[in-house]
């Protein structure tokens, strides 16, 4: 193998390298369960959101949000809708507002949380012991 074609092999691997090592800094997942919202985040369980106990949020590329509930992936933010990152309906693991008819339990707090993950700010709606 002449010098040349080497050193384009060792470019090339180079350059391969960085840039799985950039992709793996957005593919960060994080655990976020009603038990951690109410007891490591300081809200309430009324305001835990979801029908399942427990979730895996994911930061990918464009600063998308995505949360995984059951194997189903669902979009926590616009930019994980545009970019398709997620393929489930979110309306099927909202829970309902008990209080108000027609009117889903707020998601602020856990999206507060959620996106904090993924360096994003996001405002809550309630005040948490943290």
């Amino acid at each position: 193998m002449s010098t040349v074609k080497k050193m384009a092999a060792v470019m090339m691997s180079a350059f391969l390298l960085a840039s799985s090592a950039a992709c793996g800094e957005f593919a960060k997942t994080h655990e976020l369960s009603k038990q951690s919202f109410v007891d490591d985040y300081g809200y309430s369980e009324e305001y835990w959101p979801w029908s399942a106990d427990d979730t895996t949020v994911e930061c990918k590329d464009h600063n998308a949000v995505v949360m995984t509930i059951d194997g189903t992936t669902y979009p926590l933010n616009g930019m994980a809708k545009d970019w398709k990152y997620a393929n489930g309906d979110l309306n099927n693991v909202w829970k309902d507002n008990p209080d108000v008819d027609g009117l889903k339990v707020d998601v602020s707090d856990y999206n507060h949380i959620a996106l904090g993950f993924c360096g994003i700010d996001s405002p809550s709606l309630h005040d948490s012991t943290n």
